[in-house]
């Protein structure tokens, strides 16, 4: 979003002087030379511009932050009826928590703290404290990475499993359901959050590395060298110019909207 307006008052003339009607069409016309009535258009300068952004920026980001929430309740409300399957828990956990405790936390309690993160940052923005722009460009930032990285985080056990368990359809998935979730990441950032290109183009461009670097990182960290190449024998070359094609688009599409 382009903010490049001077201060100062911007002045118009306009020509109301007299008018002639023409006999032959009835059409009214303006003759030459008519004298001008000067009339004034203001425009806000930077100070209104920079409130303005400010307040758009802040509502925006409440309701980036209220769809968090909400989406991730649904995800909790889901394995609530359909619990998935889920790895035992470390036995520290289990020992000081008991099993059916560790085994709640575990799955729940990656949920539970994105949940009353972004519920604060909701309290943050509903309140009455100013929040400047350079603030406010914080709080974008957390709110886009923390989900970005808690993305990771579950995106880089779900791919090793499948490796682990050499299944070629769960990998597969594995891998575009990480480009789909960081593709809805670019698309919602850029729809919420205004922005000169430049800077929306740093942001776009890390979060479309991210789902490249998670099977880069997948792909170093197998237990075996076998797990690689069945990693690699899956994520074709086709098919990684397919995933760097669909998040090229969604970067397009964020940064220069």
């Amino acid at each position: 979003m382009g903010l490049g307006l001077s201060a100062g008052a911007v002045t118009e003339e306009s020509w109301v002087d007299r008018a002639d009607e023409s006999p032959a069409t009835g059409i009214l016309t303006l003759p030459a030379g008519a004298l001008r009535t000067p009339a004034t258009m203001t425009i806000g300068g930077p100070a209104e511009i920079y409130a303005e952004t400010e307040s758009l920026l802040r509502g925006r980001l409440q309701v980036g932050a209220w769809m968090i929430v909400l989406g991730f309740l649904g995800f909790v409300l889901k394995e609530l009826v359909d619990p998935p399957l889920v790895d035992t828990p470390p036995g520290l956990w289990v020992r000081l928590l008991g099993a059916d405790v560790a085994e709640q936390l575990n799955r729940f309690g990656g949920r539970a703290f994105l949940l009353l993160f972004y519920g604060a940052i909701i309290v943050l923005l509903r309140s009455p404290r100013r929040l400047s722009l350079r603030q406010l460009r914080v709080v974008e930032a957390a709110i886009v990475w923390v989900m970005a990285l808690w993305l990771v985080s579950d995106r880089v056990y779900w791919t090793r499993r499948a490796i682990d368990e050499r299944d070629e359809v769960a990998t597969l998935w594995a891998v575009a359901f990480a480009v789909m979730i960081y593709f809805a990441l670019l698309s919602g950032y850029g729809l919420f959050a205004p922005n000169a290109w430049k800077r929306a183009l740093w942001m776009t461009g890390l979060l479309a590395l991210t789902p490249v670097a998670i099977v880069v990182y997948v792909g170093a960290m197998a237990t075996d060298g076998a797990g690689a190449a069945f990693l690699m024998e899956q994520v074709t070359v086709g098919y990684r110019l397919g995933m760097g094609l669909t998040l090229g688009i969604g970067v397009m599409a964020t940064t220069f909207d």
